[in-house]
């Protein structure tokens, strides 16, 4: 079927040959489309602000990782000092967690004699 054979016969067709539901249809489309045109329109103007922002917070990610490809020799240097401290920090903080209960009772005799004692403050 040939293009000339579809307009010829769409020519050829009066309106009142199309029925009524269909036409309603072909209005209501159109209206839902023209609104859906609308809100998109809306939807990029509100957008722009936000479309600019990003491309500040990218241009100062950029700065932000020049910066850091500066730093990564020094970090490749300090890499297996940090895997030496790590396990001492472990062992501190278990410590740590030990003495906590007995820090607690301490400061609560130490808050027990400045309530006894006025020149304590």
């Amino acid at each position: 079927m040939s293009f000339d054979s579809i307009t010829s016969s769409f020519n050829r067709m009066e309106v009142s040959d199309i029925p009524t539901n269909h036409v309603r249809a072909i209005y209501c489309n159109s209206c839902l489309t023209f609104i859906n045109l609308i809100i998109m329109i809306i939807i990029t103007i509100q957008i722009g602000p936000l479309v600019a922002d990003a491309g500040t917070l990218i241009t100062d990610a950029s700065i932000s990782v020049h910066d850091f490809s500066i730093l990564l020799p020094e970090i490749r240097t300090m890499l297996p000092e940090v895997s030496n401290i790590l396990p001492e920090a472990q062992n501190t903080t278990r410590i740590l967690g030990k003495l906590i209960p007995e820090i607690r009772q301490g400061m609560g005799e130490i808050s027990q004699l400045c309530m006894a004692s006025p020149s304590c403050y």
